[in-house]
């Protein structure tokens, strides 16, 4: 999944400094041979250990042992995060209102990274409501394409049921009611609303049963991969569809995506140069909203990334002015699963931050510049990591 370009990639085929660092990064299986009857036999699969001697570990709870064990992953990474603090290539900031330590990278401006922002017990809950509720029409899925709205994916999982379809059932469009297209008025946080004024899709009982011809329950929600909040995001004209149906973004996400992102004020009225001043600021490219999105590591974590919830309990800072996210996008990882780097630029106002929240198990998140020619830090992210990219960080690679 790769989402974005840039004018300065080189031409053809030629190597990157970020496409060898996502190589470095990527998990590889390799199958053991074994003898038995004296003949060479294909054994069962591994995975190659990974180097994770360049790769900064700023969680609290790190031993400095840089491990990633879910992935396969061995060497210190302790020394190689120590020396990039005493350089000054990281800074460690505390911030009124966060639990615990805020961190800024001298590369990378506008990256703002809060390890281990949410307790346990909000991650399970986001976890939850990524596979129960945020996969619900109309929200749309990479399922969404080939076989409609899937209501109910995780209840019909567990029932051990199947789909009543093999492909996508075309239903006709339903007339308009209530608010027009696009409108941004709708239900509150769990309620079926659409958006838009369109269908929703068939009920639970219409899409599943014991018998059904098409595809598990328990198959599709194996592989599921991304789920889409607020309006949708055409990729062949590189904008979004405020006409079409979608899902708001529920009120608990957006207050969840305004606290993370007010650090960023924070920061920047204790005098840091975080955002561009206001000539500096990108121009916007296209009529679209500012957005949540999901964490996009390079080598990925099992488990849902990105949901929402009531932010956390204390004295926060205060929600950025003019900073109102209404999209998201929660990306779902199975072991070993990658997300090429990408550039996030199509929003209207390049000057909002994007907030990616991490659930699940570890992953390396790689950071970039304005093109796949700068070589990328790797940032080791854990459950209830939180990045901002800000400023100057809106228009590289990640």
């Amino acid at each position: 999944m790769d989402y974005g370009y840039a004018a300065e990639e080189p031409a053809g085929d030629a190597p990157t400094a970020f496409r060898e660092a996502e190589k470095k990064y990527q998990l590889y299986r390799e199958q053991q041979m074994k003898m038995k009857n004296g003949k060479l036999r294909a054994g069962k699969l591994v995975t190659r250990p990974t180097d994770m001697s360049e790769v900064l570990d700023l969680h609290p709870d790190a031993a400095g042992n840089g491990s990633l064990n879910e992935a396969g992953a061995t060497s210190s990474s302790g020394q190689f995060t120590a020396d990039a603090l005493q350089r000054g290539e990281v800074v460690r900031h505390v911030v009124p209102g966060c639990p615990g330590a805020v961190y800024t990278f001298a590369q990378h401006a506008g990256l703002v990274f809060l390890p281990a922002a949410l307790p346990a017990q909000q991650q399970a809950a986001l976890v939850a409501a990524a596979l129960e509720d945020y996969c619900q029409p109309p929200a749309r899925t990479n399922h969404t394409r080939l076989y409609g709205p899937l209501p109910g994916l995780w209840r019909a999982a567990t029932e051990r049921l199947r789909l009543n379809w093999t492909r996508r059932v075309e239903e006709p469009a339903a007339p308009q009611t209530g608010a027009a297209a696009g409108s941004r008025g709708g239900a509150d946080e769990g309620e079926e609303e659409d958006g838009g004024g369109g269908c929703a899709g068939p009920s639970y009982e219409q899409c599943w049963s014991r018998d059904g011809p098409g595809p598990a329950a328990e198959q599709l929600l194996r592989k599921l991969r991304w789920a889409t909040l607020g309006p949708q995001f055409d990729w062949t004209e590189r904008q979004y569809d405020f006409t079409g149906a979608y899902r708001q973004l529920p009120p608990s996400l957006s207050d969840l995506a305004r606290q993370m992102a007010a650090v960023v004020d924070a920061l920047q009225a204790a005098g840091m140069q975080l955002m561009p001043a206001a000539a500096e600021a990108e121009v916007p490219q296209q009529p679209a909203a500012p957005r949540v999105q999901a964490t996009e590591p390079s080598q990925a974590a099992a488990g849902a990334v990105s949901a929402g919830l009531a932010p956390p309990t204390g004295a926060a800072p205060a929600a950025p002015r003019g900073y109102e996210p209404d999209a998201a996008i929660v990306n779902y990882y199975q072991i070993g699963d990658v997300l090429g780097g990408h550039v996030d630029d199509v929003e209207s106002d390049l000057a909002q931050p994007i907030v990616s929240v991490s659930l699940g198990c570890p992953a390396l998140f790689l950071m970039g510049g304005r093109t796949k020619a700068t070589h990328p830090s790797a940032l080791l992210l854990r459950g209830g990591d939180v990045l901002v990219l800000a400023g100057q960080a809106r228009s590289c690679y990640h």
